[in-house]
């Protein structure tokens, strides 16, 4: 998908308090480079990083590749991985122009590493959870690195995923185009949907016994997947998809949506399962508002509205869910874009947080919101003045 079609899913979403994305962009000549490496993860595990072969489902026609994240041996000689594991993937993006950054972006990606070491020993232990992680459409699984490399040192195994319906998928060189591309709304469900059953796929392999013939690699994650504690997480439509998959899909227990809208049929008939939604607050002062031409009345009319509409999704009776807005974060805050590029936030004016809190927050509410899903702990996001519960469910 084109950084075009990115931006027609992004306006799609208004309720992510995304401005109009046809608004002036900031120009890059006089500035340095908008970038910065990731943080260095802070658990207490090494973390390795393997990808998987590109596989197509039969029942879609339609192909996804994984990355998988993990607890590795402490000690390994492996090297660290590329932020950008394949050469042409970066070709690709700079081709389509992803999000109309500059080329500097590009080079630095080129050049960055990773903490996470390639292929490194698997550390042995008890079984942990397994959290798959869908990307926006038409953005690559490298935009999620970060969130992989922390979940993974505090002892998840994770997936980060590409799929061709939507985003960088390549097979020997070349990018994937499968799939219908969206024409209205009622597409993205699909699209949502399909990414859903993927996920599903995945899980199928690598929570079944191994066999003799797959990677040694591959078979010792699998041996360390817990099954009864199986996540998905997604950003903007793959948050769609995430609540996709703990609907249709039992092994999945906890799900997490990244600022996206959710839909058919969870717009419908609301959400039945355990859910936690993150929702993106620009901070906008009246002043930018009018610079954007934005009435600042009906902008906050327009909020409110939206607020209401997704507390209708609690209404269906099911397991604990919030609904939690963070102020001060845009719609690509939830990925690495606060560090790897942080115009996509900026561009548009308003105050955000820094970008180190921006990641603390969200990753301590999700780490949280895992921890009551799979072992019953406590959840409170009170530690955290920016974050606002907007709307919650309990299961008494």
């Amino acid at each position: 998908m084109s950084a075009s079609k990115l931006f027609q899913v992004v306006i799609l979403c208004v309720a992510c308090g995304v401005v109009a994305l046809a608004c002036q962009q900031r120009a890059f000549a006089d500035e340095p480079c908008p970038v910065r490496q990731l943080p260095v993860p802070t658990g207490k595990y090494a973390v390795g990083t393997t990808i998987l072969p590109v596989q197509q489902l039969a029942k879609t026609s339609t192909s996804r590749q994984a990355q998988l994240w993990y607890p590795a041996s402490s000690g390994s000689s492996a090297k660290p991985a590329s932020y950008i594991p394949d050469r042409a993937l970066l070709a690709a993006l700079k081709s389509e122009k992803f999000l109309s950054l500059p080329d500097c972006v590009f080079d630095f990606w080129a050049a960055m590493k990773v903490s996470a070491q390639l292929d490194a020993p698997v550390a042995t232990g008890a079984r942990v959870p397994f959290v798959m992680i869908a990307p926006g459409a038409g953005v690559s699984r490298i935009s999620y690195s970060y969130y992989a490399e922390q979940l993974a040192s505090d002892g998840y195994i994770v997936a980060t995923l590409d799929f061709s319906e939507g985003g960088f998928l390549l097979r020997d060189g070349k990018l994937l185009q499968e799939g219908p591309e969206p024409k209205d709304e009622s597409d993205y469900g699909k699209q949502a949907q399909q990414m859903a059953a993927h996920m599903s796929d995945l899980l199928d392999e690598v929570s079944s016994k191994p066999r003799p013939s797959d990677p040694r690699i591959l078979r010792d994650i699998a041996a360390r997947v817990d099954p009864a504690k199986i996540a998905a997480i997604g950003h903007s439509l793959g948050g769609a998809a995430a609540l996709d998959i703990c609907l249709s899909d039992p092994r999945v227990t906890a799900c997490v949506d990244f600022d996206g809208i959710p839909e058919s049929p969870i717009a419908e008939h609301g959400i039945k399962t355990s859910a936690l939604m993150l929702r993106s607050h620009p901070d906008y002062s009246e002043a930018d508002l009018i610079k954007l031409h934005r009435d600042p009345v009906t902008w906050k009319a327009k909020g409110d509205k939206i607020k209401s509409d997704l507390a209708k999704l609690l209404a269906a009776p099911g397991p604990d869910a919030w609904i939690i807005s963070i102020q001060g974060t845009g719609h690509m805050s939830y990925s690495d874009a606060p560090f790897t590029m942080p115009t996509t936030l900026t561009q548009f004016g308003g105050t955000y947080l820094e970008p180190h809190r921006i990641l603390t927050i969200t990753i301590s509410i999700v780490e949280q919101y895992l921890q009551h899903a799979f072992a019953s702990a406590s959840f409170t996001v009170d530690s955290f003045p920016e974050a606002t519960v907007q709307a919650s469910r309990f299961r008494h």
